[in-house]
């Protein structure tokens, strides 16, 4: 758990709820109706979509492959946990059951914590996420600063904003970064990661 996102919980920053599904058949039939139950609640509690709820076509690594994944914002932890362990929201919870046959729910905090919702332009987005060994962080920064000229030149961008996951509530899913990218296409991803400047970053 990282230093940040414990200050951030003990004062009341919002928090982000990673949000990722493998529906069983027909589950995403049973997760809509789920969706439409809960809705009400998260108005109630002040949360919103810090991204939305993306399709995934497919893994390029790592092998991290559900069919939706998203972001919801909430003004607190605390807002999150009252919300999860209210009996109303207990009587609708086996829609979300039923409807998956895996799902993650990883609390996470937000950087920076005064972020909106994630804008996205039409193309593709690429969900990123790592875990780092000792010093990793730093030097995975160093990286996106070399290669956000590249990015820039495909017309891509780095998302805000990013997520830094700290407690898992369903699947034991904690990785150290989450953010996105966002690139006007597949073709664009491809120019990126085959230029060979790309390849010396």
């Amino acid at each position: 758990m990282s230093e940040m996102s414990a200050s951030g919980r003990r004062s009341g920053s919002p928090v982000a709820m990673l949000n990722a599904l493998w529906f069983r058949p027909r589950g995403m039939e049973l997760y809509g109706q789920y969706a439409e139950a809960v809705l009400p609640m998260l108005a109630e509690v002040g949360a919103e979509l810090s991204t939305p709820f993306l399709q995934v076509e497919e893994s390029l690594e790592g092998g991290f492959d559900p069919d939706l994944v998203g972001f919801v914002r909430y003004p607190s932890a605390t807002a999150f946990d009252e919300m999860w362990r209210s009996e109303r929201y207990q009587r609708i919870a086996h829609l979300r059951t039923d409807a998956v046959h895996r799902a993650v729910l990883t609390r996470c905090a937000i950087e920076p914590s005064d972020s909106g919702e994630a804008l996205l332009d039409s193309g593709v987005s690429v969900l990123n996420m790592l875990w780092f060994h000792e010093g990793g962080r730093e030097r995975y920064n160093e990286y996106l600063a070399a290669a956000a000229p590249l990015v820039e030149a495909v017309g891509g961008r780095y998302v805000v904003p990013r997520f830094l996951p700290d407690l898992a509530y369903d699947g034991d899913f904690i990785p150290d970064l989450v953010f996105l990218g966002n690139y006007p296409s597949k073709e664009a991803v491809f120019d990126l990661v085959t230029n060979p400047a790309y390849a010396e970053v």
